[in-house]
Formats: structure tokens, sequence, C-alpha cells
């Protein structure tokens, strides 16, 4: 099997039939609008669990719509389709990080600078901070933040700091902070040290270290 890390839309897709496959449209035959990872209904496969085909992912959206609008996802293929993974990879609302399970343990350095720096691109566009990342870092570490912080996301809702980076905590409006504050409390995360003139980055990157699940798809997050 053949695995591989996409970032993709979290998006109303059309389940067909079962509801195994999926597609952009509506369909004459179905279940109806779901909401899943885009890059399910980009390939025609069934997703059926046993059957080869898999997608596990962690959204950053809530229920109620506040959060990332995207998906860190884990697909795999069988080793004889050599198609599907890069039809998904060429979905313009969905990102090819380029490494899987394989290169879980394999330090940033050793990925090829073009992975490197699109994966570097890929975060910041998307307000995750990227400068705590060095040579030494491995690919699994980089994917636990990714996880942890996209929980975080769907926790916090719309009192996430979805803001540019470059921006200071005094950003966001002051009760906005507050509850940003007693959230973090609330699950043990030290922020007494984050004041007004704190980096939007650095207060991303603790709220990054919230454990809501230990496991995702067999990686310990």
């Amino acid at each position: 099997m053949t695995t591989r890390f996409f970032l993709t839309q979290f998006q109303s897709v059309w389940a067909q039939g079962g509801g195994a496959r999926f597609s952009l449209s509506q369909q004459v035959e179905g279940r109806g609008w779901v909401n899943a990872p885009r890059l399910m209904a980009v390939v025609d496969v069934s997703w059926v669990k046993g059957g080869g085909y898999d997608c596990g992912y962690v959204r950053g959206v809530n229920g109620e719509g506040f959060g990332k609008s995207w998906a860190l996802c884990l697909v795999t293929v069988p080793d004889v389709d050599t198609t599907s993974l890069d039809a998904i990879a060429q979905d313009a609302q969905t990102v090819d990080m380029r490494f899987g399970r394989i290169e879980l343990d394999t330090p940033v350095s050793s990925l090829p600078q073009a992975v490197r720096e699109a994966a570097v691109t890929v975060l910041e566009n998307r307000r995750i901070p990227s400068d705590w990342i060095t040579g030494s870092t491995t690919v699994r570490e980089v994917i636990v933040f990714i996880v942890r912080l996209l929980n975080a996301c769907q926790s916090l809702g719309v009192d996430f700091p979805e803001v540019d980076l470059t921006q200071t905590f005094s950003t966001i409006p002051a009760l906005q902070r507050v509850r940003i504050r007693a959230w973090a409390t609330a699950r043990n995360i030290d922020v007494g040290d984050i004041i007004n003139s704190t980096p939007i980055r650095a207060v991303i990157r603790r709220i990054g270290q919230w454990i809501l699940n230990s496991n995702f798809r067999g990686i310990d997050v």
C-alpha cells in the first residue's frame, strides 16, 4: 500500500449510492450531500473500509462552520494504482504534501529542497507557523503539530485567532483574547507569558500544544 498526506478543502460532496463513492456534483442516485474532504470526490474509487482505499482525516472546521475550512488527509491506495494519487494532486483545491507514512521519521533536512520549501509555503499560506521547523525536525513532528492545531481550531471555533501571522495578540478583540486564555488554561496550556505584544504565530504555536486524541491513523499525536 502507498500513503501520502494531503491538505484539502472540507466541503459538501455528493455521496453516491451507498456512500462509498463521492462526487463534486449531484448524481441521479445517491445518499445526498455530506461534508467530507474534497479529495474523496476527485477520484472515482470506493472508500469502503477494507477495500484498499482509505482516507483518514482531521478537519479544522467545527459543526457550526467556524475554524479552518480544510482538512489534513492521509490517503492510502494499493501499490498497483499509480494514477489516483496523481489525480488528487492535480486538484486545484488540494495540496500534495509529497510525503507519506514511510517518511514520518525522516528529518526535514533529508527531504528534497523543493518539498521542504513547498511545505513551508503551504503552512504559512494557511496561517500555520512554520518558523519552528528546523533541519532536525522530523516529518512526524510536523504532522503531529498540524493534527493538534486542527483539533484546536474545531474546539475554539469562532475564537481561533485566524489573522495574519505577522500580527500580534493585541490585533484580536479583547473579549476574544480573554476566551482564548480561558480555553488554554482549562486545558493546562500555560499562557501566562503571552501578552498583547506576543506575535500571533507564537500564540498559535502554544494553542497547537493541545492533545485531544492520542492517535491519528496509527500515528501518536
